[in-house]
């Protein structure tokens, strides 16, 4: 059995609904947060926070309206495979560690975390396809190419 086989659980459907409430109440009072500290202008509908401090509000209330209906009496039971939602997350922690130690070490993070999840078992190939890959695009996309990629050593 491949690891991300393992990964598939199965939740009844009002705990996954709660979960996502708690998410949806988290996301949209952060995006509310940020939006107070855009710039504002004398319009209230061109001001640049009024459409996020809509969608914080419409996160808000979705997440208010789904905890409510978790309640209910339901025995549903959901299969949920966790290999995607950690493939996603172990993607975007890449893409926020680009700015702070750059494209070629978050690249290798990402890369060997990626392998392991996908099931390689040979450390050697972890080691170095991980260290390879982000090395060859960097030097195809940054160097050949000219695109402007974070660097923290280079």
């Amino acid at each position: 059995m491949k690891k991300h086989e393992t990964l598939i659980r199965q939740y009844k459907l009002t705990f996954l609904e709660k979960i996502l409430a708690a998410v949806l109440l988290i996301v949209g009072i952060g995006m509310f947060i940020m939006a107070q500290k855009l710039p504002v202008s004398s319009s209230v509908v061109n001001d640049a926070g009024f459409f996020p401090k809509i969608v914080a509000a419409g996160f808000v209330i979705i997440s208010i309206i789904l905890f409510i209906s978790s309640f209910d009496r339901r025995e549903d039971i959901v299969t949920m495979n966790w290999f995607g939602i950690l493939m996603v997350l172990v993607w975007v922690v890449f893409g926020l560690l680009c700015n702070h130690i750059g494209f070629i070490l978050s690249g290798i993070f990402a890369m060997a975390i990626t392998l392991f999840l996908f099931g390689v078992e040979n450390r050697r190939t972890i080691v170095l396809v991980s260290i390879i890959s982000p090395i060859v695009i960097y030097v195809v996309l940054g160097l050949m190419m000219g695109v402007r990629l974070p660097t923290l050593f280079i």
